[in-house]
């Protein structure tokens, strides 16, 4: 499967952000397959095991992971709509397996996007990185049962172990179509600024796989996608180490917004939609 990634941001200090448009070699359309590529070091998930994972499709093409927080919403990351026109983006839902969609997912186009209005503003590492999606919902089916709780305002998970999921490039930079998924650790923020320094802020969740020497964790496409600690959504894919891994072995942590942190933000935006 050919897979080539455009538009990758460079960051100083060996950081990128995460979500930069993965091209695959067949675009999901609402009529037909497509195809998509992994979490760094992950294994397959099973079929209907993240329902509130959905993939932010640009042109066709698989770009970044979402999550859906209400029948109308879906959570995502900032950087991976801005700039994009809202004709070119769809979300779509219940999608598994590219290669073999069948005929169950649900396409929405997207009616409207809020991007918080400080993203990429003052310091740290890509601050404020999220944005919301409003449904287009027309004749399209309830989909309460994809739901996911968001985190608690005020909630830490640092020192838990959580769950991250995603399309996002695999660690051979060949593609997979299955969604994948891997156990990952929460680390301080006296952890993770060990290896990001000042770049890490009371906003950011760091996040490392370590149950083997290869380790784990996100990388392109997975941005906006979901990170979920003790069944709450507790992060959305922010950014990491360019290149994600080096020779298959993850390095550094990948860093995520807080949900927690952002909490008050999404509900005030979507209409007191929590």
């Amino acid at each position: 499967m050919e897979v080539s990634i455009s538009g990758d941001r460079e960051a100083p200090n060996g950081r990128a952000a995460l979500g930069s448009t993965l091209y695959v070699s067949r675009p999901l359309s609402k009529d037909g397959p497509s195809g998509g590529s992994r979490i760094i070091n992950g294994m397959e998930a099973t079929p209907g095991e993240f329902p509130h994972q959905v993939t932010l499709l640009n042109n066709g093409y698989h770009s970044c992971g979402g999550s859906v927080i209400a029948n109308d919403w879906v959570l995502t990351a900032a950087h991976c709509v801005d700039g994009q026109a809202l004709s070119s983006l769809a979300v779509v839902v219940d999608l598994h397996d590219f290669s073999n969609p069948g005929s169950s997912y649900i396409w929405f186009d997207i009616a409207q996007i809020i991007m918080h209005n400080s993203y990429n503003k003052g310091p740290g590492g890509f601050p404020n990185d999220m944005a919301l999606l409003r449904l287009s919902r027309s004749t399209q089916p309830d989909i309460t049962k994809n739901i996911i709780e968001l985190a608690p305002g005020g909630t830490s998970f640092a020192g838990e172990r959580c769950t991250i999921s995603g399309w996002g490039t695999t660690e051979t930079g060949t593609g997979a179509s299955i969604l994948m998924k891997t156990d990952v650790n929460v680390l301080t923020k006296a952890q993770c600024t060990v290896y990001w320094g000042s770049n890490i802020l009371d906003q950011h969740v760091c996040i490392w796989g370590q149950d083997t020497a290869l380790g784990s964790g996100s990388c392109n496409g997975d941005s906006g996608g979901p990170l979920v600690c003790r069944g709450f959504l507790a992060g959305v894919t922010s950014w990491g180490r360019s290149g994600c891994h080096d020779n298959g072995f993850v390095t550094s942590p990948s860093v995520y917004a807080s949900v927690s942190y952002f909490r008050s933000w999404v509900n005030s935006n979507c209409g007191g939609c929590l």
